[in-house]
This record gives C-alpha cells, sequence and structure tokens, in this order.
C-alpha cells in the first residue's frame, strides 16, 4: 500500500493569507506547542481516507523523498517529522494497535529521488 505525503502543511489563518509549515526537524523544535498540535491533526486529517486497513503488525515500512531540486538537505531532518505524525496517524485511526518495535518490525529510508515541480515523501507499506 503506498501513501502520498507532502512536505508541508498549509494552514489557513483569519486575516492573513495561508502559510506553509514544512516538515522538518529544525522547524518543529521552534513550532508554538498549539501550531504543532494544529499542524498534526491537520496531517492526520489528510491521511484519513488512506488509512482504511487493519493490521495485527506492519513487516516493513519504506520511506522514499520527492524533491523538486537538486540541493543537499538532511533527509532525516524532515523524515523524523513524517515518521512520527504518520505512526501517531496509524495509531490513532486503528490500523496498528500501537507504533512501538512491537508492532512495526522495519523501517527503511531509501535515496531521494527527483521530480520537476513538486516534492512529497512516498511511504510503502508491507503489512501481513
Amino acid at each position: 500500500m503506498k501513501i502520498k505525503i507532502p512536505l508541508y502543511i498549509e494552514m489557513e489563518r483569519k486575516t492573513k493569507k495561508n502559510k506553509k509549515y514544512y516538515l522538518n526537524l529544525n522547524n518543529y523544535r521552534n513550532w508554538h506547542y498549539i501550531i504543532s498540535n494544529n499542524i498534526k491533526k491537520k496531517f492526520k486529517e489528510n491521511l484519513k481516507e488512506q488509512c482504511t486497513f487493519q493490521a495485527d503488525y506492519i513487516e516493513e515500512i519504506h520511506y522514499q523523498l520527492v524533491y523538486w531540486d537538486k540541493r543537499k538537505r538532511d533527509k532525516w531532518n524532515i523524515l523524523a517529522i513524517i515518521q512520527k505524525f504518520f505512526l501517531d496517524a496509524l495509531t490513532e485511526y486503528w490500523c496498528i494497535p500501537d507504533d512501538n518495535d512491537k508492532y512495526i518490525w522495519k523501517e527503511i529510508q531509501h535515496k531521494p529521488i527527483y521530480e520537476k515541480w513538486e516534492s512529497y515523501c512516498i511511504i510503502d507499506i508491507k503489512k501481513v
């Protein structure tokens, strides 16, 4: 099962135009706790339609980033937040009982690929 996740969350604001919050560890540690919680809620809402399976455990989760340019990046800064929010969403929607090592056996991060005009993360789940 493949899931496509954008590398940012766009949050609506009342008086100003919408703001994009890029999902990475550098930004996450500077967010106010209320903003961080709202971003996590929006992330989970975006995954609700894609998280329809139920499994006792997940054998493998593959992460692959897709960038729109070839700048050098620290991919784990991005994947750390995406992984955290994604696994929290799986447990909230009862796809898996918990997000610890007993229920998720292996997580693999692949080399990034490049696609013009769009950046996102592809998560491939191999469940039993």
